[in-house]
Protein backbone atom coordinates (compact mmCIF):
# COMPACT_ATOMS: atom_id res chain seq x y z
CA UNK A 1 0.00 0.00 0.00
CA UNK A 2 1.58 3.26 -1.11
CA UNK A 3 1.12 6.53 0.74
CA UNK A 4 -0.54 8.06 -2.33
CA UNK A 5 -3.03 5.19 -2.65
CA UNK A 6 -3.96 5.42 1.02
CA UNK A 7 -4.49 9.16 0.70
CA UNK A 8 -6.65 8.69 -2.41
CA UNK A 9 -8.82 6.25 -0.49
CA UNK A 10 -9.27 8.76 2.34
CA UNK A 11 -10.12 11.62 0.01
CA UNK A 12 -12.60 9.49 -1.94
CA UNK A 13 -14.25 8.05 1.16
CA UNK A 14 -16.81 10.84 1.90
CA UNK A 15 -18.17 10.54 -1.66
CA UNK A 16 -17.83 6.92 -2.70
CA UNK A 17 -18.70 5.41 0.67
CA UNK A 18 -20.99 8.12 1.97
CA UNK A 19 -24.11 6.01 2.38
CA UNK A 20 -22.32 3.25 4.29
CA UNK A 21 -19.64 4.99 6.37
CA UNK A 22 -20.87 8.51 7.13
CA UNK A 23 -23.75 7.18 9.28
CA UNK A 24 -21.17 6.06 11.83
CA UNK A 25 -19.54 9.49 11.93
CA UNK A 26 -22.97 10.98 12.60
CA UNK A 27 -23.47 8.30 15.23
CA UNK A 28 -20.52 9.94 16.99
CA UNK A 29 -22.45 13.22 17.11
CA UNK A 30 -25.35 11.21 18.51
CA UNK A 31 -23.05 9.99 21.28
CA UNK A 32 -22.41 13.61 22.24
CA UNK A 33 -26.16 14.25 22.42
CA UNK A 34 -26.67 11.11 24.49
CA UNK A 35 -23.84 12.11 26.80
CA UNK A 36 -25.60 15.37 27.63
CA UNK A 37 -28.69 13.61 28.98
CA UNK A 38 -27.57 13.45 32.66
CA UNK A 39 -26.56 17.13 32.59
CA UNK A 40 -29.87 18.15 30.99
CA UNK A 41 -31.71 16.16 33.64
CA UNK A 42 -29.71 17.92 36.37
CA UNK A 43 -30.40 21.28 34.70
CA UNK A 44 -34.11 20.53 34.65
CA UNK A 45 -34.05 19.74 38.35
CA UNK A 46 -32.20 22.98 39.08
CA UNK A 47 -34.64 25.06 37.03
CA UNK A 48 -37.54 23.44 38.86
CA UNK A 49 -35.98 24.23 42.24
CA UNK A 50 -35.23 27.82 41.26
CA UNK A 51 -38.78 28.32 40.07
CA UNK A 52 -40.30 26.86 43.23
CA UNK A 53 -38.31 29.10 45.57
CA UNK A 54 -38.80 32.23 43.43
CA UNK A 55 -35.18 32.78 42.38
CA UNK A 56 -35.97 32.21 38.71
CA UNK A 57 -38.72 34.83 38.77
CA UNK A 58 -36.37 37.33 40.45
CA UNK A 59 -33.82 36.80 37.67
CA UNK A 60 -36.39 37.24 34.91
CA UNK A 61 -37.81 40.42 36.43
CA UNK A 62 -34.34 41.84 36.97
CA UNK A 63 -33.45 41.13 33.35
CA UNK A 64 -36.68 42.81 32.22
CA UNK A 65 -35.62 46.04 33.96
CA UNK A 66 -32.39 46.33 31.96
CA UNK A 67 -32.01 49.24 29.58
CA UNK A 68 -29.81 47.92 26.73
CA UNK A 69 -28.29 51.32 25.96
CA UNK A 70 -26.99 51.54 29.54
CA UNK A 71 -25.02 48.28 29.36
CA UNK A 72 -21.30 48.12 28.66
CA UNK A 73 -20.23 44.57 27.71
CA UNK A 74 -16.67 45.34 28.83
CA UNK A 75 -17.74 46.53 32.27
CA UNK A 76 -19.61 44.17 34.63
CA UNK A 77 -20.23 47.18 36.88
CA UNK A 78 -22.76 48.44 34.33
CA UNK A 79 -25.15 45.65 35.34
CA UNK A 80 -27.97 46.93 37.56
CA UNK A 81 -27.71 45.86 41.21
CA UNK A 82 -30.97 43.91 40.97
CA UNK A 83 -29.60 41.68 38.20
CA UNK A 84 -26.29 41.21 40.01
CA UNK A 85 -28.10 40.13 43.18
CA UNK A 86 -30.42 37.81 41.24
CA UNK A 87 -27.46 36.12 39.53
CA UNK A 88 -25.65 35.75 42.86
CA UNK A 89 -28.74 34.18 44.43
CA UNK A 90 -28.73 31.42 41.80
CA UNK A 91 -25.54 29.99 43.27
CA UNK A 92 -26.01 27.65 46.20
CA UNK A 93 -24.37 24.42 47.41
CA UNK A 94 -27.42 22.46 46.31
CA UNK A 95 -27.35 23.91 42.79
CA UNK A 96 -23.62 23.28 42.45
CA UNK A 97 -23.95 19.73 43.77
CA UNK A 98 -26.76 18.82 41.36
CA UNK A 99 -25.01 20.35 38.35
CA UNK A 100 -21.69 18.80 39.38
CA UNK A 101 -23.20 15.33 39.54
CA UNK A 102 -24.85 15.92 36.18
CA UNK A 103 -21.56 16.95 34.59
CA UNK A 104 -19.72 13.96 36.07
CA UNK A 105 -22.38 11.51 34.89
CA UNK A 106 -22.37 13.11 31.42
CA UNK A 107 -18.60 12.79 31.11
CA UNK A 108 -18.65 9.12 32.10
CA UNK A 109 -21.55 8.32 29.77
CA UNK A 110 -19.98 10.22 26.87
CA UNK A 111 -16.65 8.40 27.25
CA UNK A 112 -18.39 5.02 27.17
CA UNK A 113 -20.60 5.90 24.20
CA UNK A 114 -17.66 7.43 22.36
CA UNK A 115 -15.85 4.12 22.75
CA UNK A 116 -18.83 2.33 21.19
CA UNK A 117 -19.05 4.68 18.22
CA UNK A 118 -15.28 4.67 17.63
CA UNK A 119 -15.31 0.87 17.51
CA UNK A 120 -18.20 0.98 15.03
CA UNK A 121 -16.63 3.66 12.82
CA UNK A 122 -13.24 1.98 12.50
CA UNK A 123 -14.89 -1.37 11.84
CA UNK A 124 -16.92 0.23 9.03
CA UNK A 125 -13.78 1.83 7.59
CA UNK A 126 -11.98 -1.51 7.57
CA UNK A 127 -14.95 -3.16 5.87
CA UNK A 128 -15.04 -0.42 3.21
CA UNK A 129 -11.32 -0.91 2.64
CA UNK A 130 -11.44 -4.63 1.95
CA UNK A 131 -14.80 -4.80 0.20
CA UNK A 132 -17.17 -6.05 2.88
CA UNK A 133 -20.47 -4.40 3.92
CA UNK A 134 -19.54 -1.38 6.11
CA UNK A 135 -22.97 -0.97 7.71
CA UNK A 136 -23.12 -4.56 8.90
CA UNK A 137 -19.49 -4.73 10.02
CA UNK A 138 -19.74 -1.37 11.76
CA UNK A 139 -22.62 -2.55 13.93
CA UNK A 140 -20.92 -5.87 14.63
CA UNK A 141 -17.73 -4.00 15.56
CA UNK A 142 -19.46 -2.22 18.43
CA UNK A 143 -18.64 -5.28 20.55
CA UNK A 144 -15.03 -4.03 20.73
CA UNK A 145 -16.04 -0.99 22.78
CA UNK A 146 -14.30 -2.19 25.95
CA UNK A 147 -10.94 -2.16 24.20
CA UNK A 148 -11.48 1.39 22.98
CA UNK A 149 -12.58 2.41 26.45
CA UNK A 150 -9.31 0.98 27.74
CA UNK A 151 -7.39 3.01 25.16
CA UNK A 152 -9.21 6.16 26.25
CA UNK A 153 -8.29 5.51 29.87
CA UNK A 154 -4.69 4.80 28.81
CA UNK A 155 -4.47 8.14 27.02
CA UNK A 156 -6.03 9.90 30.01
CA UNK A 157 -3.44 8.29 32.30
CA UNK A 158 -0.61 9.38 30.02
CA UNK A 159 -1.82 12.97 30.02
CA UNK A 160 -2.17 12.89 33.80
CA UNK A 161 1.46 11.76 34.06
CA UNK A 162 2.53 14.47 31.65
CA UNK A 163 0.55 17.08 33.55
CA UNK A 164 2.08 15.85 36.79
CA UNK A 165 5.59 16.26 35.35
CA UNK A 166 4.72 19.76 34.20
CA UNK A 167 3.35 20.66 37.65
CA UNK A 168 6.49 19.21 39.22
CA UNK A 169 8.65 21.39 37.02
CA UNK A 170 6.72 24.50 37.95
CA UNK A 171 6.91 23.61 41.63
CA UNK A 172 10.65 22.91 41.57
CA UNK A 173 11.28 26.08 39.60
CA UNK A 174 9.28 28.17 42.06
CA UNK A 175 11.13 26.58 45.00
CA UNK A 176 14.58 27.15 43.47
CA UNK A 177 13.85 30.70 42.34
CA UNK A 178 15.97 32.93 40.13
CA UNK A 179 17.73 31.72 36.98
CA UNK A 180 18.13 28.21 38.35
CA UNK A 181 14.39 27.99 38.94
CA UNK A 182 13.66 29.10 35.38
CA UNK A 183 16.09 26.50 33.99
CA UNK A 184 14.54 23.74 36.09
CA UNK A 185 11.05 24.71 34.98
CA UNK A 186 12.06 24.82 31.30
CA UNK A 187 13.90 21.47 31.43
CA UNK A 188 11.16 19.58 33.27
CA UNK A 189 8.44 21.23 31.19
CA UNK A 190 10.30 20.30 28.02
CA UNK A 191 10.63 16.72 29.17
CA UNK A 192 6.92 16.59 29.90
CA UNK A 193 6.14 17.92 26.42
CA UNK A 194 8.48 15.41 24.75
CA UNK A 195 6.94 12.60 26.78
CA UNK A 196 3.42 13.52 25.74
CA UNK A 197 4.40 14.00 22.09
CA UNK A 198 6.21 10.65 21.86
CA UNK A 199 3.38 8.75 23.49
CA UNK A 200 0.72 10.52 21.39
CA UNK A 201 2.59 9.67 18.17
CA UNK A 202 3.27 6.13 19.33
CA UNK A 203 -0.44 5.52 19.81
CA UNK A 204 -1.38 6.83 16.35
CA UNK A 205 -2.47 3.46 14.95
CA UNK A 206 -3.88 1.70 18.01
CA UNK A 207 -7.46 2.08 16.73
CA UNK A 208 -6.89 0.42 13.36
CA UNK A 209 -4.79 -2.25 15.10
CA UNK A 210 -7.71 -3.23 17.33
CA UNK A 211 -9.99 -3.70 14.34
CA UNK A 212 -7.59 -5.14 11.78
CA UNK A 213 -5.60 -7.43 14.11
CA UNK A 214 -8.37 -8.13 16.64
CA UNK A 215 -6.12 -7.38 19.62
CA UNK A 216 -6.61 -5.77 23.02
CA UNK A 217 -5.20 -2.62 24.55
CA UNK A 218 -1.62 -3.79 25.03
CA UNK A 219 -1.62 -5.68 21.75
CA UNK A 220 -2.77 -2.57 19.88
CA UNK A 221 0.02 -0.50 21.47
CA UNK A 222 2.62 -3.05 20.38
CA UNK A 223 1.09 -3.22 16.91
CA UNK A 224 1.07 0.58 16.52
CA UNK A 225 4.72 0.85 17.58
CA UNK A 226 5.62 -2.04 15.27
CA UNK A 227 3.93 -0.35 12.30
CA UNK A 228 5.82 2.88 12.96
CA UNK A 229 9.12 1.01 13.26
CA UNK A 230 8.58 -0.86 10.00
CA UNK A 231 7.18 2.08 8.02
CA UNK A 232 8.88 5.28 9.19
CA UNK A 233 8.30 7.12 5.91
CA UNK A 234 4.61 6.26 5.79
CA UNK A 235 4.30 7.29 9.42
CA UNK A 236 6.01 10.60 8.68
CA UNK A 237 3.64 11.13 5.76
CA UNK A 238 0.68 10.42 8.00
CA UNK A 239 1.90 12.99 10.54
CA UNK A 240 2.48 15.60 7.84
CA UNK A 241 -0.93 15.04 6.25
CA UNK A 242 -2.67 15.10 9.64
CA UNK A 243 -0.95 18.34 10.60
CA UNK A 244 -1.78 19.83 7.20
CA UNK A 245 -5.44 18.88 7.45
CA UNK A 246 -5.54 20.17 11.03
CA UNK A 247 -4.00 23.49 9.98
CA UNK A 248 -6.41 23.80 7.05
CA UNK A 249 -9.33 23.03 9.33
CA UNK A 250 -8.19 25.58 11.91
CA UNK A 251 -7.83 28.18 9.17
CA UNK A 252 -11.27 27.38 7.81
CA UNK A 253 -12.74 27.56 11.31
CA UNK A 254 -11.16 30.97 11.85
CA UNK A 255 -12.52 32.28 8.56
CA UNK A 256 -15.92 30.78 9.33
CA UNK A 257 -16.01 32.62 12.66
CA UNK A 258 -15.17 35.86 10.90
CA UNK A 259 -18.01 35.51 8.38
CA UNK A 260 -20.39 34.05 10.97
CA UNK A 261 -20.63 30.43 9.77
CA UNK A 262 -18.91 28.32 12.47
CA UNK A 263 -21.60 25.62 12.32
CA UNK A 264 -20.83 25.06 8.63
CA UNK A 265 -17.31 24.00 9.61
CA UNK A 266 -18.72 21.94 12.48
CA UNK A 267 -20.84 20.02 9.98
CA UNK A 268 -17.78 19.41 7.83
CA UNK A 269 -16.02 17.59 10.66
CA UNK A 270 -18.11 14.37 10.61
CA UNK A 271 -18.87 14.59 6.90
CA UNK A 272 -15.44 15.40 5.43
CA UNK A 273 -12.48 15.84 7.79
CA UNK A 274 -13.11 12.79 9.97
CA UNK A 275 -13.71 10.34 7.08
CA UNK A 276 -10.72 11.61 5.07
CA UNK A 277 -8.24 11.24 7.94
CA UNK A 278 -9.86 8.04 9.21
CA UNK A 279 -9.83 6.43 5.78
CA UNK A 280 -6.22 7.49 5.18
CA UNK A 281 -5.14 6.07 8.53
CA UNK A 282 -7.02 2.79 8.06
CA UNK A 283 -5.72 2.33 4.52
CA UNK A 284 -2.13 2.83 5.65
CA UNK A 285 -2.39 0.29 8.46
CA UNK A 286 -4.58 -2.32 6.75
CA UNK A 287 -2.67 -1.98 3.48
CA UNK A 288 0.59 -2.75 5.26
CA UNK A 289 -0.92 -6.11 6.13
CA UNK A 290 -0.88 -7.02 2.43
CA UNK A 291 -4.42 -6.10 1.35
CA UNK A 292 -4.22 -4.16 -1.93
CA UNK A 293 -7.97 -3.82 -2.49
CA UNK A 294 -7.82 -0.05 -2.16
CA UNK A 295 -5.43 0.30 -5.07
CA UNK A 296 -7.80 -1.63 -7.27
CA UNK A 297 -10.91 0.15 -6.03
CA UNK A 298 -9.30 3.55 -6.33
CA UNK A 299 -8.11 2.86 -9.85
CA UNK A 300 -11.55 1.69 -10.89
CA UNK A 301 -10.53 -1.90 -11.61
CA UNK A 302 -13.31 -3.48 -9.57
CA UNK A 303 -17.05 -3.15 -9.30
CA UNK A 304 -16.93 -2.75 -5.51
CA UNK A 305 -18.40 0.73 -5.80
CA UNK A 306 -21.84 -0.81 -6.21
CA UNK A 307 -21.87 -0.73 -2.38
CA UNK A 308 -21.51 3.04 -2.36
CA UNK A 309 -22.80 4.47 -5.61
CA UNK A 310 -26.39 5.77 -5.16
CA UNK A 311 -26.96 5.45 -8.91
CA UNK A 312 -26.16 1.76 -8.81
CA UNK A 313 -23.58 2.25 -11.58
CA UNK A 314 -20.45 0.09 -11.60
CA UNK A 315 -17.19 0.18 -13.46
CA UNK A 316 -14.84 3.03 -14.26
CA UNK A 317 -16.66 4.28 -17.37
CA UNK A 318 -20.06 4.56 -15.72
CA UNK A 319 -19.00 6.51 -12.63
CA UNK A 320 -21.01 9.71 -12.20
CA UNK A 321 -19.32 13.01 -11.44
CA UNK A 322 -19.42 14.55 -7.98
CA UNK A 323 -22.13 16.95 -9.15
CA UNK A 324 -24.22 14.07 -10.47
CA UNK A 325 -23.71 12.16 -7.23
CA UNK A 326 -24.94 15.12 -5.21
CA UNK A 327 -28.04 15.50 -7.36
CA UNK A 328 -28.85 11.79 -7.23
CA UNK A 329 -28.11 11.72 -3.50
CA UNK A 330 -30.46 14.60 -2.75
CA UNK A 331 -33.20 12.90 -4.74
CA UNK A 332 -32.59 9.68 -2.88
CA UNK A 333 -32.75 11.50 0.43
CA UNK A 334 -35.95 13.31 -0.48
CA UNK A 335 -37.64 10.04 -1.40
CA UNK A 336 -36.40 8.43 1.82
CA UNK A 337 -37.80 11.34 3.84
CA UNK A 338 -41.22 10.94 2.24
CA UNK A 339 -41.16 7.19 2.80
CA UNK A 340 -40.26 7.63 6.46
CA UNK A 341 -43.00 10.18 7.12
CA UNK A 342 -45.59 7.91 5.50
CA UNK A 343 -44.23 4.65 6.84
CA UNK A 344 -43.71 5.58 10.52
CA UNK A 345 -46.69 7.73 11.55
CA UNK A 346 -46.64 6.64 15.19
CA UNK A 347 -43.04 7.70 15.82
CA UNK A 348 -43.53 11.02 14.04
CA UNK A 349 -46.81 11.77 15.81
CA UNK A 350 -45.31 10.90 19.19
CA UNK A 351 -42.37 13.22 18.50
CA UNK A 352 -44.70 16.03 17.43
CA UNK A 353 -46.82 15.63 20.58
CA UNK A 354 -43.68 15.57 22.71
CA UNK A 355 -42.39 18.74 21.07
CA UNK A 356 -45.72 20.55 21.41
CA UNK A 357 -46.07 19.48 25.04
CA UNK A 358 -42.55 20.67 25.82
CA UNK A 359 -43.27 24.04 24.25
CA UNK A 360 -46.35 24.31 26.47
CA UNK A 361 -44.29 23.43 29.56
CA UNK A 362 -41.71 26.07 28.68
CA UNK A 363 -44.42 28.66 28.17
CA UNK A 364 -46.00 27.91 31.55
CA UNK A 365 -42.59 28.23 33.20
CA UNK A 366 -42.16 31.87 32.18
CA UNK A 367 -45.49 33.33 30.98
CA UNK A 368 -46.98 33.77 34.50
CA UNK A 369 -44.26 36.32 35.31
CA UNK A 370 -45.98 38.84 33.04
CA UNK A 371 -42.70 39.88 31.42
CA UNK A 372 -42.60 40.88 27.75
CA UNK A 373 -39.17 41.65 26.30
CA UNK A 374 -39.28 43.96 23.30
CA UNK A 375 -38.00 42.83 19.87
CA UNK A 376 -34.77 44.32 18.43
CA UNK A 377 -35.00 47.91 17.36
CA UNK A 378 -34.04 47.19 13.76
CA UNK A 379 -35.99 43.99 13.10
CA UNK A 380 -35.41 44.02 9.33
CA UNK A 381 -31.63 44.24 9.80
CA UNK A 382 -31.30 41.68 12.57
CA UNK A 383 -29.07 39.50 10.34
CA UNK A 384 -27.33 42.37 8.59
CA UNK A 385 -27.58 43.61 5.04
CA UNK A 386 -26.23 40.42 3.48
CA UNK A 387 -27.51 37.40 5.40
CA UNK A 388 -25.62 34.65 3.57
CA UNK A 389 -23.51 33.84 6.64
CA UNK A 390 -26.46 33.53 9.04
CA UNK A 391 -28.36 31.49 6.44
CA UNK A 392 -25.57 28.92 6.13
CA UNK A 393 -24.94 28.88 9.86
CA UNK A 394 -28.60 28.33 10.77
CA UNK A 395 -29.03 25.58 8.17
CA UNK A 396 -25.92 23.71 9.32
CA UNK A 397 -26.81 24.11 13.00
CA UNK A 398 -30.36 22.83 12.54
CA UNK A 399 -29.15 19.85 10.56
CA UNK A 400 -26.50 18.99 13.16
CA UNK A 401 -29.14 19.18 15.89
CA UNK A 402 -31.40 16.88 13.88
CA UNK A 403 -28.59 14.43 13.08
CA UNK A 404 -27.35 14.26 16.66
CA UNK A 405 -30.82 13.86 18.10
CA UNK A 406 -31.73 11.20 15.54
CA UNK A 407 -28.65 9.01 15.84
CA UNK A 408 -28.50 9.54 19.58
CA UNK A 409 -31.87 7.81 19.66
CA UNK A 410 -30.16 4.48 19.03
CA UNK A 411 -29.51 4.49 22.80
CA UNK A 412 -33.09 3.28 23.40
CA UNK A 413 -34.60 6.64 22.37
CA UNK A 414 -33.77 8.42 25.64
CA UNK A 415 -31.37 11.02 24.12
CA UNK A 416 -33.95 11.86 21.44
CA UNK A 417 -36.62 12.48 24.05
CA UNK A 418 -34.21 14.66 26.05
CA UNK A 419 -33.24 16.65 22.94
CA UNK A 420 -36.84 17.22 21.83
CA UNK A 421 -37.93 18.21 25.34
CA UNK A 422 -34.99 20.58 25.82
CA UNK A 423 -35.55 22.37 22.52
CA UNK A 424 -39.30 22.51 23.06
CA UNK A 425 -39.01 23.91 26.59
CA UNK A 426 -36.50 26.49 25.37
CA UNK A 427 -38.83 27.65 22.59
CA UNK A 428 -41.80 27.80 24.96
CA UNK A 429 -39.83 29.67 27.64
CA UNK A 430 -38.76 32.30 25.10
CA UNK A 431 -42.34 32.58 23.87
CA UNK A 432 -43.42 33.29 27.43
CA UNK A 433 -40.82 36.02 27.89
CA UNK A 434 -41.21 38.01 24.69
CA UNK A 435 -43.98 40.15 23.33
CA UNK A 436 -46.43 37.66 21.84
CA UNK A 437 -46.92 39.38 18.50
CA UNK A 438 -43.20 40.01 18.11
CA UNK A 439 -42.35 36.40 18.91
CA UNK A 440 -44.86 35.03 16.41
CA UNK A 441 -43.66 37.46 13.73
CA UNK A 442 -40.04 36.40 14.26
CA UNK A 443 -40.70 32.65 14.46
CA UNK A 444 -43.81 31.72 12.49
CA UNK A 445 -42.61 32.39 8.89
CA UNK A 446 -39.84 29.78 9.05
CA UNK A 447 -41.14 27.87 12.07
CA UNK A 448 -44.02 26.34 10.09
CA UNK A 449 -41.33 24.45 8.14
CA UNK A 450 -38.55 24.10 10.72
CA UNK A 451 -40.58 22.78 13.65
CA UNK A 452 -42.23 19.92 11.68
CA UNK A 453 -38.78 19.01 10.36
CA UNK A 454 -37.45 18.85 13.91
CA UNK A 455 -40.43 16.70 14.86
CA UNK A 456 -39.63 14.29 12.02
CA UNK A 457 -36.00 14.17 13.18
CA UNK A 458 -37.32 13.31 16.63
CA UNK A 459 -39.51 10.61 15.11
CA UNK A 460 -36.44 9.21 13.38
CA UNK A 461 -34.63 9.08 16.72
CA UNK A 462 -37.55 7.31 18.38
CA UNK A 463 -37.60 4.80 15.54
CA UNK A 464 -33.88 4.15 15.98
CA UNK A 465 -34.54 3.74 19.69
CA UNK A 466 -36.81 0.84 18.85
CA UNK A 467 -34.15 -0.50 16.51
CA UNK A 468 -31.54 -0.30 19.26
CA UNK A 469 -33.86 -2.07 21.70
CA UNK A 470 -34.61 -4.86 19.23
CA UNK A 471 -30.92 -5.17 18.43
CA UNK A 472 -30.02 -5.60 22.10
CA UNK A 473 -32.79 -8.18 22.50
CA UNK A 474 -31.47 -10.14 19.52
CA UNK A 475 -34.59 -9.54 17.44
CA UNK A 476 -32.56 -7.74 14.77
CA UNK A 477 -29.24 -8.84 13.30
CA UNK A 478 -26.23 -6.58 12.79
CA UNK A 479 -27.17 -6.36 9.11
CA UNK A 480 -30.70 -5.25 10.01
CA UNK A 481 -29.49 -2.57 12.43
CA UNK A 482 -26.90 -1.42 9.89
CA UNK A 483 -29.56 -1.08 7.20
CA UNK A 484 -31.65 1.08 9.54
CA UNK A 485 -28.65 3.33 10.24
CA UNK A 486 -28.13 3.70 6.50
CA UNK A 487 -31.79 4.56 5.90
CA UNK A 488 -31.63 7.11 8.71
CA UNK A 489 -28.77 8.83 6.88
CA UNK A 490 -30.90 8.98 3.73
CA UNK A 491 -33.75 10.58 5.71
CA UNK A 492 -31.33 13.14 7.14
CA UNK A 493 -30.18 14.02 3.63
CA UNK A 494 -33.81 14.73 2.79
CA UNK A 495 -34.21 16.79 5.96
CA UNK A 496 -31.17 18.82 4.92
CA UNK A 497 -33.19 20.11 1.96
CA UNK A 498 -36.02 21.12 4.31
CA UNK A 499 -33.67 22.89 6.72
CA UNK A 500 -32.03 24.80 3.87
CA UNK A 501 -35.45 26.09 2.79
CA UNK A 502 -36.43 26.99 6.37
CA UNK A 503 -33.09 28.71 7.00
CA UNK A 504 -33.38 30.70 3.78
CA UNK A 505 -36.77 31.98 4.93
CA UNK A 506 -35.42 32.71 8.43
CA UNK A 507 -32.39 34.66 7.20
CA UNK A 508 -33.83 36.53 4.22
CA UNK A 509 -37.62 36.71 4.63
CA UNK A 510 -38.56 36.44 8.32
CA UNK A 511 -36.90 39.75 9.35
CA UNK A 512 -38.74 41.63 6.61
CA UNK A 513 -42.06 39.97 7.39
CA UNK A 514 -41.59 40.73 11.08
CA UNK A 515 -40.71 44.35 10.32
CA UNK A 516 -43.87 44.69 8.25
CA UNK A 517 -46.03 43.14 10.99
CA UNK A 518 -44.45 45.16 13.79
CA UNK A 519 -44.14 48.34 11.78
CA UNK A 520 -40.37 48.58 12.35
Amino acid sequence: MTLASALRFGVALPVRYAWNVLPFYLLTTGAAVAGRVPFLAALGVVVGLLRVDGRLEALVRAADSIEPDQLDPASPQSLPPELTDALANLASPTVFAILGLGVLASVVLFVVLQSVTTAATLSALHAAFDGRAPLTEGVAGMSRWRTFLGLTLLRAGVFLVGGGLLALGVGLGAAAGGVAGILVGVVVGGLAFVFLLVVWLGLSFVGPAVVVDDVGVLGSVRASLGFIRRNPLDFLGYVVVSLGVGLAFATAAGLANVVGTPQLVAAGTPLVVGPVLGGFQMALYAGERGDTAVDAATDGETAREEWEDPTGATGADSRPSVRERVGVGLGRGWRALGAFVVGHPTANLLSAVLLAGSVAVGWFLTAPYGVAFDPPGDVAGVFGTIAVGPFLNIAANNWLVAAGGSYGGLALGVPTVASVVFNGVLIGALAGLFDRLAFLALVAPHGVIELPALAVAGGLGLHLGRVGFDGLRGRLSAADVGDELGRAFEVLVGLAVVFVVASFIEAFLTPRIAAFVLGG
